[in-house]
């Protein structure tokens, strides 16, 4: 019920969801279209609601009794390294339980660049609940200027990189459409030699979740090479994270820019 009414009332999101569906899934129809908008303001209701839940009800030395954890053979040799790296991942599955869950998985101490939410009480109440689970949080602006104390210490640094940047940002295509795209992972993977490891967790069942850890971006592979290879290589793996389960995406970023008159998506 939520859900339909956010997406009957806030109009200026339902609209740049609309048309980020519309290029990621062009085979959608458009009452198809309507269902996963309805669906992108469901998940990020229930998102809100299980992390309110794990706070209430699960310590947090018992998360990982609610998930799954699937790392490939890549990714165990990178975290057995002991070396700095960065986490690259979407706003896709529950990116809560992503980041909680992952002081299991690698050694390296997790810092998480996050942007507060622009109400005060709710900015206040979502630091509260990531630091209950021992998270590390960076402010998105600036994030930069900590990144290479926390990678050449032998830490992991988490970025979120399907947003569209408001500055600094280098043009690449995303779905097939240019974007704006986050520059940030191929600056720390060229200049500090930091591996990118692609992660992600689903909701599987009813307060049930699955991590992957699956693909590593080594700086050996892109040593003498254009930048913005890297950038083009995250987002495919982005594109990849997305697609894996659609109705747990959110949907409702202005990832083009349509709110700042870039033209919509075909359909």
């Amino acid at each position: 019920t939520l859900a339909y009414l956010a997406h009957k009332l806030d109009r200026r999101h339902a609209h740049v969801a609309r048309d980020y569906i519309r290029t990621a899934c062009p085979a959608l129809d458009e009452a198809q279209v309507e269902q996963r908008v309805r669906k992108a303001f469901a998940h990020l209701i229930e998102t809100t609601l299980d992390a309110e839940w794990r706070a209430a009800r699960v310590a947090p030395e018992r998360l990982r009794d609610y998930v799954s954890i699937e790392v490939s053979p890549q990714a165990q040799a990178v975290f057995a390294s002991g070396r700095g790296l960065v986490f690259a991942t979407a706003h896709c599955g529950d990116w809560e339980v992503a980041g909680t869950v992952m002081p299991w998985v690698a050694p390296q101490p997790l810092y998480v660049v996050s942007k507060p939410p622009n109400n005060r009480p709710l900015s206040i109440r979502a630091q509260a609940l990531r630091e209950r689970f021992g998270l590390r949080l960076v402010p998105r602006n600036g994030a930069m200027q900590y990144a290479s104390a926390i990678v050449q210490g032998g830490g992991a640094l988490a970025l979120m990189l399907d947003q569209r940047p408001r500055r600094g940002g280098v043009e690449g295509l995303f779905f097939g459409r240019p974007a704006l795209a986050d520059r940030s992972a191929g600056v720390l993977l060229k200049r500090l030699r930091a591996p990118l490891v692609v992660a992600g967790a689903w909701r599987v069942g009813e307060r049930r979740w699955k991590l992957v850890v699956d693909t590593v971006i080594e700086p050996a592979e892109y040593a003498g090479r254009d930048p913005l290879e890297v950038v083009a290589r995250v987002n495919r793996e982005l594109e990849r994270l997305i697609l894996h389960e659609p109705d747990q995406v959110f949907w409702l970023h202005d990832r083009y820019g349509v709110r700042r008159g870039a033209q919509p998506g075909a359909g």
